[in-house]
């Protein structure tokens, strides 16, 4: 009984609360009595818990995680009381979300935010608690934030002899691009880099196309941010200056360079809107895709590939970007690469 709000908690209050490692007790949880919890009734039937998810990390119930689940709902059970009772409270954008999973598939969302120092939780109806600082105990919160320095990858020379050469970059510049890659980097014959390369920008096209279909795109001004963004970060980088002195050396600008894949930066922006609405999806507890129950965000995002976005794509029409890589491959195949004297 996901919504029914009689909180079953006698069975788990003998616990104590959890650290922030899940324990390996054995303890068993069964929770048969009734508490009324500020004159609200809330439940949490803990006899059919089928997993608890903390973000997108999901601890399923095991015979080990018993202990940990009933820490949980009685450290919620301590908070929910009348004089922590603050509702009205703006939830911050970087809330965490704890899912609870029960065995008939149904869940409990708990939304957890910090304001002024303050934890507070809010329940699945909406109402907010203060107080709620134990779920510091099973999310890790340490700010990173500007805790490491950036580091541009430096250039391979043939890639800075392609872009010299290059006056656009376009699908046959990328094509040949990734075909230098794989052979230069991967050690693949030409054949077998020219069909992994075709693979690739197919893939990520279908995927681009996807996301495009299905009112994911970048509108002007988040085109022009997303190249914003990119040139910003490259000049905090702790090596640009290196960097951009060895793009100078072949008589190329590092920020001309960025410029010039502003296509590739908007399509690359593009899915990882689309894969962040999936994170978002998958951390607010839905972990279904068609009929498979999903572990983990992995599995989540690469089954929604194979069964969903592959199949609305089977008959989208790929023929003008199809041509593109016939012309691009074409070509390459005349030139016989030569990519041993690329170092």
């Amino acid at each position: 009984m996901a919504i029914s709000y009689i909180l079953f908690l006698t069975a788990c209050a003998v616990h104590e609360t959890a650290g922030n490692e899940m324990t390996e007790a054995e303890d068993s949880f069964s929770a048969n009595s009734e508490d009324v919890i500020d004159g609200i009734a809330f439940s949490i039937d803990t006899d059919n818990i089928s997993a608890i998810q903390f973000n997108i990390s999901k601890i399923q119930n095991e015979k080990n995680r018993k202990k940990s689940f009933c820490n949980f709902v009685s450290a919620l059970e301590h908070v929910i009381v009348p004089e922590n009772r603050t509702d009205g409270v703006q939830r911050t954008d970087d809330y965490d979300v704890v899912s609870v999973i029960y065995e008939n598939g149904t869940k409990d969302n708990f939304y957890f935010f910090k304001q002024d120092s303050v934890w507070y939780v809010e329940m699945p109806d909406g109402k907010q608690y203060a107080n709620a600082d134990f779920i510091t105990e099973y999310i890790d919160h340490t700010d990173v934030t500007g805790s490491g320095a950036v580091y541009l990858q430096e250039p391979y020379v043939w890639q800075l002899e392609l872009e010299k050469e290059a006056e656009v970059f376009d699908t046959a510049y990328f094509f040949k691009e990734q075909v230098y890659y794989n052979m230069k980097e991967c050690n693949m014959n030409q054949n077998d880099a020219i069909d992994a390369a075709r693979e690739s920008m197919l893939s990520d096209m279908t995927l681009y196309q996807y996301a495009l279909k299905n009112g994911y795109g970048l509108s002007e001004e988040e085109q022009q941010a997303a190249l914003k963004e990119e040139i910003t970060l490259l000049q905090s980088a702790e090596n640009y200056e290196q960097i951009a002195a060895l793009y100078e050396q072949y008589g190329l600008s590092l920020e001309a360079s960025v410029n010039k894949r502003k296509d590739s930066i908007v399509m690359s922006n593009t899915v990882s809107k689309l894969y962040n609405a999936k994170y978002e999806a998958f951390r607010h507890g839905d972990d279904m895709i068609g009929d498979v129950i999903c572990k983990d965000l992995t599995e989540y995002w690469n089954t929604f590939i194979a069964e969903e976005l592959y199949p609305e794509m089977a008959d989208y029409d790929f023929s003008e970007f199809l041509k593109q890589l016939d012309f691009a491959e074409e070509k390459m195949k005349q030139t016989r690469l030569n990519v041993e004297s690329a170092e």
